[in-house]
């Protein structure tokens, strides 16, 4: 039905900090489709929605607010609505955005928040990100401003073109979904918030579009119940709020959870400039090769006497990095790497936390997610490696990504 959301955090953490494991990610503002025009029934009324809450600050540092705006359209009646997202809407040119992922389940209360201020041209981003599991809070904090993406994670802030946030992967569906319905919403009501006139629209369980990848789908007719609403700012004509809710009463003995999701677009061509952060980690210097390691004392081993697993692991590791008999190789490439090794999670995590830094690189964060997984991220000379460490029965499984 949906990713419970302690397996979310090391996706979310590996999208981030090395480029989505490869995968194709769009730019802060994705290419416009088509909006098709709702033909609504008509519904009764329904209570009005919660105003979004104030705007969320800034990053710190010099920068320039955006480019005017171009000029809104006219307010539309009800019968004239377009379907339309804020991102698409070539009128809107500075938005902010509140995405919740609220998840009960047997093993506790979690949740996800995002605060995303984007702005379209130039190109800028600046979006928080807050994991809540359990006890335990997480952060994280992505920056793109001038061109140059930044991450920070504690209180480390670092250059890492590479870097992204695809909300998309994150939450599967989003209010782009909305504008290629198989059949049309029911109109639930038009309802006034603080002055703005929005009409609230309701989609059957059946209608809610089936998205994501295989293997990472999310289709509401596994789900014992689902409800799909959205309201439509009649004077920007943009969809201005999304809310999901699923329930699983669970069978043959399983339990019950229950997933909401909500997107909250607001502050719309409002004042919003995005800097640079300060104190920006630079570039770690080079460093000695490891212990054991065939670059001895810092000259290039001769790459053609390695065996092909050593010779990929070095165009990964940018070093002849020695793993131990008996690791289990999944995946192996030039940018990424999934292998299961004898070590418990504890060797393996101390394993790279001394020879990557003996052979030049930093490392510039270490997340121990609920899960049990560490997540591991250093940079060289503009290369971030990502390194996720589990336990896998008797071994440990690695997953490496690296960026550029």
């Amino acid at each position: 039905m949906f990713r419970p959301i302690h397996a979310i955090l090391p996706l979310v953490l590996a999208m981030a900090l090395a480029g989505c494991f490869g995968r194709n990610t769009p730019s802060a503002t994705p290419t416009a489709m088509a909006t098709p025009t709702v033909a609504a029934d008509s519904g009764a009324s329904a209570p009005a929605t919660a105003t979004p809450e104030a705007a969320m600050p800034t990053a710190t540092a010099p920068g320039e607010p955006a480019t005017a705006a171009p000029e809104e359209p006219a307010a539309a009646g009800p019968e004239e609505v377009t379907l339309q997202t804020v991102e698409e809407a070539p009128h809107i040119q500075r938005y902010r955005v509140r995405i919740t992922i609220h998840s009960e389940s047997p093993r506790g209360v979690d949740e996800i928040q995002v605060n995303g201020a984007y702005v379209k041209e130039p190109p800028a981003e600046h979006i928080q990100m807050a994991f809540t599991q359990g006890d335990q809070v997480e952060q994280l904090e992505i920056v793109l401003a001038d061109g140059m993406r930044y991450v920070k994670s504690g209180d480390l802030w670092v250059a890492a073109p590479d870097a992204k946030a695809n909300l998309q992967e994150l939450t599967l569906i989003t209010p782009q979904a909305l504008t290629d319905l198989g059949e049309a919403p029911v109109l639930v009501g038009q309802e006034n918030l603080d002055g703005q006139e929005l009409l609230h629209y309701r989609v059957a369980q059946e209608a809610i579009p089936v998205v994501g990848t295989e293997g990472d789908t999310l289709d509401v007719s596994q789900a014992d119940s689902a409800q799909l609403d959205f309201w439509v700012d009649l004077a920007e004509q943009v969809i201005v709020k999304m809310a999901l809710t699923m329930e699983d009463a669970g069978t043959d003995g399983g339990a019950a959870s229950k997933v909401d999701l909500t997107f909250e677009y607001y502050d719309l061509n409002g004042d919003i400039v995005i800097h640079a952060p300060e104190n920006v980690l630079g570039a770690p210097g080079a460093g000695a090769p490891a212990p054991g390691s065939q670059a001895g004392d810092g000259a290039t081993p001769d790459i053609s006497q390695l065996s092909p697993t050593r010779q990929m692991l070095y165009a990964l590791f940018g070093f002849d990095l020695l793993l131990p008999t008996g690791t289990d190789y999944t995946l192996l490439s030039e940018q990424f790497a999934e292998f299961t090794a004898p070590y418990t999670r504890e060797e393996a995590i101390q394993m790279f936390e001394t020879v990557l830094p003996a052979n030049g690189y930093t490392l510039v964060s270490k997340l121990d997610a609920p899960s049990g997984e560490t997540v591991l991220m250093f940079q060289k000379d503009g290369k971030t490696l990502t390194i996720a460490v589990s336990t896998a029965e008797d071994a440990v499984r690695v997953q490496v990504v690296s960026a550029p």
